[in-house]
């Protein structure tokens, strides 16, 4: 982003010494024609009255009134550009300023206290299947939320990060509609070099399903609470097949290991899972990445499993009911399901990695 700002700055640069050089070309050809004009005037008025009449010098008013409106144009086109040149001079001074004052921030080292804020956040957002935010730095914390704070928010298939940094940043629970809000306010968002500010309302990064009263009560001194947990079902049963937050991170993690010692390309990681029933994980969500890191695929599906081929031994991730996003392409995923070669693997290992939470074709 840089490189393209130092290029805007050379071409305004150049328009402004191309359009300085015309101006003075302009000025100077108009005042030599209106040195001409006065010259013939002064001759024709000095002359006799007796005299013959004879043809005044050819000077071309018609000229002269072009060039003094090209001069004009010109001298505005010059201060429209020096205009535009000392708008983007005074943004990137104070760019350079935030920057400053941001590098400044972070090299002083966070307060305890705020450093367990974050680890805590970290951790429970990870215990309820949100692996990808992330947070950088803060100065402060309170009811009235984080100061001086900085945070990577990946996209929902997690190809792009933004960077958020706010003077402010509130922490809300929706009791009734189970979600965790991270509300940021007076900074900027920057995703693929662009920067925008952030509204006047807030930028929000919104966390479904979640447990609440946990939110509530690790994070008392910053979480706050908006309206009133619905009522308790008749029954007191967790719904067929739903983990609970430590349950969830555990197979997050036992996944995680299969899908890297599984081989292929590219190498799979969970973001997020809700259940387990019968060896078939609910509510997954998947990043791809390369060898270098880079994301490069993501898949949302409502079942997935580790299939055991039991015939040929052949193990592969098959994922049904979603969609895949690779190479910039969108599709779906039917309940027919994709499967995925995981090449590495062979049935004894998978069976052993996943404690037999496996599904057979």
């Amino acid at each position: 982003m840089r490189l393209l700002s130092l290029s805007g700055w050379l071409v305004a640069l150049v328009a402004v010494a191309f359009l300085l050089v015309e101006t003075r070309r302009l000025a100077a050809d108009a005042g030599q024609l209106e040195v001409d004009l006065r010259a013939a005037r002064a001759e024709l008025a000095n002359r006799p009255a007796s005299s013959p009449s004879t043809p005044a010098p050819a000077v071309e008013a018609v000229d002269y009134a072009r060039l003094a409106l090209e001069l004009k144009s010109t001298k505005e086109q010059l201060e429209a550009v020096t205009g535009l040149l000392a708008a983007k001079n005074a943004q990137e001074a104070d760019r350079a300023a935030r920057a400053a004052a941001l590098a400044a921030r972070r090299s002083n080292q966070m307060p305890e206290g705020v450093r367990e804020c974050l680890v805590a956040l970290h951790d429970l957002l990870r215990a309820e299947g949100f692996t990808g935010p992330r947070f950088l730095h803060a100065e402060a914390v309170g009811k009235d939320g984080l100061k001086h704070v900085e945070m990577l928010e990946p996209d929902v298939g997690g190809f792009d990060v933004a960077v958020i940094q706010a003077s402010r940043a509130t922490a809300t629970v929706e009791r009734a509609t189970g979600r965790f809000v991270l509300r940021f306010f007076d900074g900027e968002r920057a995703l693929r070099g662009h920067v925008e500010p952030l509204p006047a309302d807030g930028h929000a990064v919104v966390f479904a399903d979640i447990d609440g009263r946990v939110f509530e009560a690790r994070l008392p001194y910053l979480v706050n609470a908006d309206g009133e947990y619905p009522a308790p079902p008749a029954s007191s049963a967790r719904p067929l097949g739903e983990l609970d937050p430590l349950q969830r991170r555990s197979w997050v993690e036992r996944l995680d290991q299969a899908l890297a010692q599984g081989g292929g390309a590219p190498r799979w990681r969970v973001q997020r899972l809700r259940g387990l029933h019968d060896g078939w994980f609910h509510g997954v969500e998947l990043v791809g990445v390369d060898d270098k890191m880079h994301v490069v695929a993501g898949a949302s599906c409502a079942r997935l499993g580790i299939e055991v081929d039991a015939a040929s031994g052949v193990v592969s991730l098959l994922l049904r009911d979603g969609s895949l996003r690779r190479n910039g392409v969108d599709s779906s995923i039917t309940g027919e399901g994709l499967r995925m070669l995981l090449p590495d693997l062979d049935a004894k290992k998978a069976n052993d990695l996943m404690f037999g939470m496996v599904v057979t074709r």
